[in-house]
């Protein structure tokens, strides 16, 4: 690292090394050296519109569900992803299936409001 350049911190870190992307960002970073892992709290920019992952169409959200995860480990710790995903209204286009959970979902898309 060249000497005036700036800092590093860590939640620009593991949002790096996690491939979070926008509209997703890393809220907080919670280290516990005593049971060996970290937590990593992922969060939603709350002006971010919802849409069907099928359609594209926006959706209203109506609440959220948290739901945690683990990824790989990182420095020898248990790295653990949280979130708190919101859910949406989106109704099926087309299909009797979630609007979310069509045979293009990834489940991995940020438009997809019930991946979890």
């Amino acid at each position: 690292m060249r000497v005036g350049s700036p800092c590093m911190n860590d939640k620009e870190l593991y949002g790096r090394i996690l491939g979070i992307e926008r509209p997703w960002i890393v809220s907080e970073v919670k280290l516990d050296m005593k049971a060996r892992e970290v937590v990593v709290c992922v969060a939603v920019d709350a002006a971010t519109r919802l849409l069907c992952a099928t359609c594209g169409k926006a959706a209203l959200g109506y609440d959220s569900r948290r739901r945690r995860w683990r990824h790989l480990d990182t420095c020898q710790l248990r790295t653990i992803l949280e979130a708190d995903v919101p859910r949406s209204s989106a109704r099926p286009t087309g299909s009797n299936r979630s609007p979310c959970h069509g045979p293009s979902c990834t489940r991995a898309s940020p438009r997809c409001s019930n991946r979890w």
